[in-house]
């Protein structure tokens, strides 16, 4: 069997039955603009106050003539047997509502704003339960159908790539595909990739933006990004990360083409905005961080790489785990310092701090629209 949608407007449709399910069918029918005729000794006068023609008389083959489909409705399992015999010696296409060789099976209807779906279960309460979970799917369906109607008629996806283009952009959520296809109305997309997995602290700095946002260590990380590239948009896309080295240049190699901005932190220009009053601190920062992160941050404070014990009596007024969210290495490392001196007095992480995070925000800003 094969599933198909039929377009019944002004087609002929006979159906042989005038009790209860004849006079659902009739509903359907009717809603789909179909042209009714009703055969059966009794009609039901529910079906008589429609917009159908009705023939109070026994079946007969003859009654088929002209008809593009014939509904077998009679409670009579041999009768429906029949009709569907003779619809397929005429070429007729056929249904019925008991079990026979009917060239069309009905389908549970599901019809939202976006889509039509023809679910079939053979247990009528489980379609319902099916009908109700996809409904759930039609906002999501309508930005997909935006996306790939206007990506088509405006070429914005080479032909090669667009199969995998329209696959991969399942892999995004609804909130993600109305940003997507906001950027191409524009034809400009702003891209944050992160070396963290995503959190609400993440997906809030990203709003702040007006951004898509997109972790390297997503499973789908390589489809995403191939997705979002192989747009014939200007893309803009900023790595977050504090400095350079070994995860900047994988981040950035991974955009292939694309140019990609500087790390968060490479001078003094936030810095001086964060940390300029003369206080006591303590910058807990990554051990492979760049030699030129601890530099700067020495003209700050005190710098302890946080993989290593913290053997210091000053007491500090800050202590700063310059990372800039709670991931692996703040879970491992820098709650096992707190551990071993309660005394402590440990900041928040970058993207939880407010002034750091308005500094973020406004630094790459600057860099997109300079671009």
């Amino acid at each position: 069997m094969m599933p198909w949608l039929i377009d019944l407007t002004a087609r002929n449709v006979i159906i042989v039955g005038g009790g209860q399910v004849a006079t659902c069918k009739v509903k359907q029918f009717l809603n789909e603009g179909a042209n009714i005729k009703i055969i059966a000794l009794n009609v039901a006068d529910e079906i008589k106050r429609l917009d159908v023609d009705y023939y109070e008389k026994a079946y007969h083959s003859k009654y088929l003539t002209d008809a593009f489909l014939v509904y077998a409705a009679t409670n009579n399992s041999d009768l429906n047997r029949q009709i569907v015999a003779d619809a397929n010696k005429k070429g007729i296409l056929s249904a019925s509502a008991t079990k026979s060789a009917s060239s069309l099976r009905s389908m549970k209807k599901v019809k939202t704003e976006n889509m039509i779906l023809g679910v079939s279960t053979g247990y009528p309460a489980f379609s319902k339960k099916i009908e109700e979970e996809l409904i759930i799917y039609d906002d999501y369906l309508m930005w997909l159908r935006k996306i790939r109607n206007f990506v088509l008629k405006n070429n914005l996806v080479d032909y090669i790539e667009r199969k995998s283009f329209f696959n991969n952009m399942l892999l995004f959520n609804k909130s993600e595909l109305e940003l997507i296809y906001n950027f191409l109305i524009t034809r400009k997309g702003k891209l944050l990739i992160f070396s963290v997995h995503l959190d609400s602290l993440t997906n809030n700095f990203t709003r702040l933006l007006n951004a898509l946002a997109i972790s390297y260590y997503d499973q789908n990380y390589s489809d995403k990004l191939a997705a979002l590239t192989s747009l014939m948009i200007d893309w803009k896309i900023q790595p977050m990360v504090i400095s350079y080295g070994k995860i900047y240049d994988k981040l950035k190699a991974s955009t292939e083409y694309y140019l990609v901005e500087k790390p968060l932190f490479i001078n003094n220009e936030i810095l001086d905005k964060l940390y300029a009053s003369n206080k006591k601190r303590l910058f807990l920062i990554h051990p492979r961080s760049n030699t030129n992160l601890q530099l700067l941050l020495k003209n700050y404070g005190y710098v302890h790489e946080f993989d290593q014990p913290l053997s210091t009596e000053i007491n500090f007024d800050q202590v700063i785990p310059f990372v800039l969210t709670k991931g692996y290495h703040y879970k491992k490392h820098i709650m096992e310092i707190i551990k071993e001196d309660l005394n402590i007095n440990l900041n928040c992480v970058l993207l939880e701090d407010k002034t750091v995070v308005n500094n973020l925000v406004e630094l790459i800003k600057l860099r997109f629209n300079n671009k």
